[in-house]
């Protein structure tokens, strides 16, 4: 009888779960555990103001202290507030610049039933985790908390790419993700600096049925889409248009004016002169836009697939996926290590400072 009663409150939990939480697109969760190769039950915050709006309410306020209704612990239970606090830091270390707080702790299904709100980029989102008992497993993740956190804590191995005559530099971004344009700042010298001795890549995230594909992110009934809308989206294509059609130099020549001169806002007339301080045809890249967008996207998104990618910044080279800073002399520290003869240019130091704290949208 018992083994039966303990399956049956198994069931329940599983159910509980799925039910709990509604099923969202892939790419929400792209920043919460990409650390440790899990999928939790927390959303992504930045550009997701529909997702926002959805979440209950749930207040951020201290709580007080942490309490359950049980009389004692089991053996090998930790107690309550322990693992909370285990949880809080393990979501606080691996989502760098987010704020967690926890509501509210119960017990359920023989798990700790965990509500915590994240905040982060002026956002916030609240849900529940459950964490077993022993505080080491996330719920339905078989996440081993405290091995997480010593691979945190470990120290860093440097990056170390293959070797290559021409280094190929691969860099996925989305046109007005801040954190994007900060990784293109910090690899626009580098570029000024090596030029055509690395094989330079721009690419562009492309997320499929983005917020249930809705016509405010995507095109081509909700397969194509970005993250902050499809005025990014349809910037995304017109970069990929000067990359096909110009040189590189002329991209980035472009860029610089958009990160000076443009928002997203007026993306839609601003590229226009972007397109003209840098030589460029406009009536060629609309065209390419009107007739070529979807074939570029999906090579796009093909690519997204292939290579594993989420979320912008995403560099790689020589096809080794970059951790590291994102100023101009760590990137060029990185990309030089990819060459086998190093050119007399790597030897030239350019600069340290960064155009803000690292993130990912």
């Amino acid at each position: 009888m018992a083994k039966k009663k303990r399956k049956k409150t198994e069931k329940k939990v599983k159910v509980e779960h799925k039910v709990k939480h509604k099923e969202l697109p892939p790419e929400t969760w792209n920043w919460v555990f990409v650390a440790v190769g899990a999928i939790l039950i927390i959303g992504i915050l930045a550009g997701v103001g529909d997702l926002v709006q959805k979440t209950r309410a749930t207040p951020c306020a201290p709580q007080g202290p942490l309490t359950i209704s049980e009389q004692a612990l089991e053996p090998n239970q930790v107690a309550p507030d322990v693992a909370a606090n285990k949880l809080k830091y393990l979501l606080e270390t691996v989502n760098t610049g987010a704020t967690v707080t926890i509501d509210n702790i119960e017990t359920k299904f023989g798990l700790y039933a965990i509500d915590v709100t994240l905040e982060k980029n002026g956002r916030r989102i609240s849900d529940t985790i459950y964490v077993s008992k022993n505080g080491e497993y996330l719920f339905g993740q078989a996440v081993n908390m405290t091995e997480v956190m010593q691979k945190i804590n470990a120290p860093k191995e440097e990056f170390q790419p293959e070797k290559a005559e021409i280094p190929t530099v691969k860099f996925f971004v989305m046109a007005f993700c801040p954190f994007g344009q900060q990784a293109e700042k910090g690899l626009e010298p580098v570029y000024r600096l090596l030029k055509e001795k690395v094989n330079w890549e721009p690419h562009y995230v492309i997320y499929s049925n983005y917020a249930g594909g809705s016509s405010d992110y995507c095109i081509e009934n909700g397969t194509l889409c970005s993250m902050h809308g499809v005025d990014e989206l349809y910037e995304d294509v017109r970069q990929l248009c000067i990359k096909k059609y110009y040189d590189t130099e002329t991209l980035w020549d472009y860029l610089k004016y958009v990160f000076t001169n443009c928002q997203l806002s007026n993306i839609n007339t601003c590229w226009l002169s972007a397109a003209e301080s840098a030589g460029i045809d406009t009536d060629k890249i609309t065209e390419c836009q009107n007739t070529e967008a979807v074939d570029l996207l999906k090579a796009e998104q093909a690519l997204n697939k292939e290579y594993g990618v989420t979320g912008s910044p995403t560099v790689f080279i020589n096809d080794k996926k970059y951790v590291g800073g994102r100023d101009p002399e760590s990137y060029k520290t990185a990309i030089c290590e990819g060459f086998t003869t190093q050119p007399d240019e790597c030897g030239q130091e350019l600069s340290t400072s960064s155009t803000g704290p690292a993130g990912q949208c």
